[in-house]
Order: structure tokens, then C-alpha cells, then sequence
């Protein structure tokens, strides 16, 4: 194992709250740069036929599309009682990815909005999501650098700066934090795993990786889960950082630059990985249980040719809810791995469980509610799609939800949140945010913290 030293902290901008003009909605220009910064690829010319990969069986046909189900129709979801939310320990909230109706009793209002840590740039991204835990918010920044505030006064308690292996690389997207027994774990796109103190932020273990990490860690069972930019995931002790097994899935050339972290349940770690694979995988040896693809049988562009699992799973009373960037969402049995239901929709973001319902941001921008055990949808209700929709420019991506006291709140590349319930889909309120957002909120303390993509944090309670 290889020794790192803690770098110097980069000067800290200090925090207060922004004044009440917003910043202006990014261009079409720009959005395209940070779309193709994501995407590896640009297809300029669509091609009129892919061939489809033959090791590949497609679960669903090319011509359905998601619609409302008659006997749901007019139906409301069932939206669980309220629960306090105090901590968010990993990327989705937990290691199942599955946190329910979090309380929250006010408005969902705009509190406070402060400049925290570097936003995105030219070549690099803003990818992680915050996490929370004991008091303290841990936030990944753009540049590879680790914060720790303390969440009550928002004063910087630490941060630390993640080398580069032997410093070849200048720039790296990808990776992210997790804590889990007072100790902070990072992932990095510079290839590397590290534990951290939570309280002091000195470093414990740092274990180099022949890869740049990809996704954010989960943290389960005295090990650290975390997936690679080659389709790989391996399992390092938390004590130690010793790497205990790797998994290798398919490669696959046209996918996402950065990973959703797996989830874990009980003793199985559930994988999604670039080839439209989702893995179950024994967490203590590292040995398949099953293997599901996810695609569909027609692709007529570059983007329909995605397979990637981009948004993560979510494992809810021994069902696995996950869904393709190609048009696929499936409810998977986690002990045998048999689909228990497909439904025409794709998605980049992790399908949040509730209640009797799962609800999802599809690509077709829209934001949709289906029975879990049926795949049926209750409703579905469009998202706007471009910032001049009359020329069909400036196109919006959207992420979330997340429920807050039975109430979905999404955000978008437009510089909004929206608020919808939860049963019916009815919209309830917009929230002006002030800056692209890309990355779902963390929902804690009755409130949904917003990190905007120029390096902002948002509340809204």
C-alpha cells in the first residue's frame, strides 16, 4: 500500500449568504460542453442502425412507451407516514439508496443559499453527492478536494486535497465520500481510495487503484464498495484499505464518465455498471449471485446506444429497482435475480422508493409514478424539456426526486427546483435556485440541501 501525504488546503472562500439577484441560466453552448464532458462521444451524424450485441437478450421492444395505467388512473399513491431524516450518510442516502417520506413541515422555501466550494470548470465536474453525518457535512468539490463544515454555523473544519498518482494527472471527474464509524472514505478520479478521520480529517489508510474510481463509496460490513472507470468493482477493508476482491463486468465503450455507487443489503452488494449489467455479488468473497441486463432492442442515435446504469439502484423489501440510460426499468427479485416486472423507461437518475410506489425522472423528462409491485404507473407528469421551447434550445436535464413530507422535489440544469405531490403528481410550487443544478438533493434536519453546480449550497425548508 502506498503512502500519501496530506496536501495543503486550497485558500477558503469564505461563506455568507448571497444576495437575491440569481445568476444568469447557462447557454445552450455551455450546457452541450458539460454534456459532452460527461459523454466521451459525440456522435455528429445519427446513425440509421446499430447492431445490436448478440450476448445481449432485450426485455422490452423499441416501440412501447410508458403510459398511465386504466386501473390506476386517478388513483393516488400511498405515501407513508413521515419519518425525521438526521443523517445521509452516502450517496442516496444510505446503503440501500432507499430513504422514504423524510418530515419535514415547512413551506419548502429558499433559508439560505452560500458559496461552500469550487464549482464546475471547462474539464472539470462537480459530481458528488454531499453527505451528512454527526454534525458535520462532507462535500467532494470539482478540483478533487474533500470539505468538512460543521452543519450548524457552516464553519470550515478541515479539508483535504487528494494527490494525483505521482502527479501525472492535473484534472480527473469521478469518485466520491462516505462515512460510516467516524471515519470518512473517498473515492477519486485520479484513481485511489482513502479513509479519513471525520473529526480531524488525517488521513488513516490510502490504497492506489490501477483505475480512476468512477463512482462514490458504500460502506457495509467492515468494507468499502466502490466501482471503476473500467467496469470494475472492488471491495477494500475499512480497516485496513487492503483490497479483499475486484469484480470485473463487461466493458463498454459508450457510457457515462462517472458511476452510481452499488447498493448493499444484508450480505449482497447490488452493482450497476456501464454495460447495462446489474450484478448481485456476495459481499464477503465477492462471487456472482446473478446477472440481469438491461437494454432494448432498437437504437436510432449515439445517446439510444447508452446502456449505462447512470443513476444507481435502490434494494427495497428484497426488490432491486433499477433503470438503463437505453430505456429500461426493472423490478428485480434479489435472492434469484428473475424480473419481476420492465417497463419502457429510461432513466439516469436512482428511482426513489416510498410507500406502494416508486417514482423516477425519466429521459424523456418526465417525472413518473408506478406501483412497485406491478411497474403500473399511477401518473406521470412532463418536465419542462428546453429553455425556448419554441426553438427547442437550451435543453434541461432534471434530477431527483426526493419526498419530503409527501412532497417530490426535483431540480434542474434550468436553475429551478419543483415541487409536486407525491400522490396525485400534481405541481405544487417552483423554486428559483439560481444556477444549474445536477445533482439530486440530500434531504436532513427537515430540510433538502441543494449543491449547485458553480459550487453554491442551497437549503429549502
Amino acid at each position: 500500500m502506498m503512502r500519501w501525504m496530506n496536501a495543503v488546503s486550497t485558500p477558503w472562500m469564505r461563506m455568507g449568504l448571497l444576495g437575491a439577484a440569481a445568476l444568469a441560466l447557462s447557454s445552450c453552448a455551455a450546457f452541450e460542453t458539460r454534456i459532452e464532458t460527461i459523454l466521451p462521444f459525440k456522435d455528429k451524424k445519427p446513425t440509421k442502425e446499430i447492431k445490436e450485441d448478440e450476448s445481449r437478450i432485450s426485455i422490452l421492444n423499441f416501440e412501447q412507451s410508458l403510459k398511465v395505467s386504466p386501473t390506476l388512473a386517478g388513483v393516488d399513491t400511498f405515501v407513508p407516514t413521515p419519518v425525521p431524516i438526521s443523517t445521509w450518510t452516502q450517496a442516496g442516502g444510505g446503503p440501500t439508496r432507499v430513504v422514504g417520506n423524510a418530515m419535514a413541515t415547512g413551506p419548502l422555501e429558499v433559508l439560505w443559499k452560500r458559496g461552500v466550494v469550487d464549482g464546475s470548470g471547462r474539464y472539470d465536474r462537480l459530481t458528488a453527492q454531499p453527505v451528512v453525518d454527526q454534525g458535520r457535512m462532507f462535500i467532494f468539490d470539482s478540483q478533487q478536494r474533500l470539505y468538512a463544515f460543521d452543519v450548524r454555523s457552516g464553519d470550515k473544519l478541515w479539508s483535504y486535497e487528494v494527490p494525483s498518482i505521482k502527479g501525472r494527472d492535473k484534472v480527473a471527474i469521478g469518485g466520491g465520500v462516505a462515512t460510516s464509524g467516524g471515519r470518512v472514505y473517498i473515492t477519486s478520479g485520479f484513481g485511489g481510495v482513502f479513509a479519513l478521520d471525520a473529526q480531524s480529517g488525517q488521513v488513516i489508510w490510502a490504497q492506489e487503484t490501477s483505475a480512476p474510481m468512477s463512482s462514490a463509496p458504500a460502506v457495509a460490513s467492515g468494507r468499502v464498495f466502490a466501482i471503476s472507470d473500467e467496469n470494475e468493482i472492488y471491495a477494500f477493508d475499512t480497516l485496513s484499505g487492503e483490497v479483499l476482491w475486484t469484480y470485473q463486468s463487461l466493458a463498454e465503450s459508450a457510457r457515462v464518465a462517472t458511476s452510481p455507487a452499488p447498493a448493499v443489503f444484508g450480505d449482497t452488494v447490488v452493482a450497476p455498471f456501464g454495460s447495462g449489467e446489474v450484478i448481485a455479488i456476495r459481499a464477503e468473497s465477492g462471487r456472482d449471485l446473478w446477472v440481469e441486463g438491461l437494454t432494448r432492442a432498437a437504437r436510432t442515435n449515439a445517446l439510444a446506444s447508452i446502456n449505462d446504469i447512470a443513476g444507481g439502484v435502490a434494494v427495497s423489501e428484497g426488490t432491486v429497482y433499477a433503470a438503463s440510460h437505453s430505456g429500461v426499468m426493472s423490478a428485480i427479485d434479489l435472492r434469484t435475480g428473475t424480473i419481476r416486472w420492465s417497463v419502457p423507461a429510461g432513466s439516469i437518475q436512482t428511482p426513489y422508493v416510498a410507500g406502494d410506489a416508486v417514482y423516477l425522472v425519466t429521459t424523456d423528462q418526465e417525472l413518473v409514478a408506478l406501483n412497485k409491485d406491478t411497474g403500473n404507473a399511477f401518473w406521470i407528469r412532463p418536465l419542462p424539456t428546453y429553455e425556448k421551447p419554441e426553438k427547442k434550445k437550451g435543453r434541461i436535464v432534471w434530477a431527483g426526486p426526493v419526498m419530503l413530507d409527501g412532497r417530490l422535489v426535483v431540480v434542474s440544469t434550468e436553475g429551478f427546483a419543483r415541487v409536486f405531490d407525491a400522490k396525485s403528481g400534481e405541481p405544487v410550487k417552483t423554486i428559483k435556485l439560481g444556477a444549474p443544478a445536477y445533482i439530486s438533493p440530500v434531504v436532513v434536519d427537515e430540510s433538502a440541501l441543494v449543491l449547485l453546480d458553480n459550487g453554491d449550497l442551497v437549503a429549502i425548508r
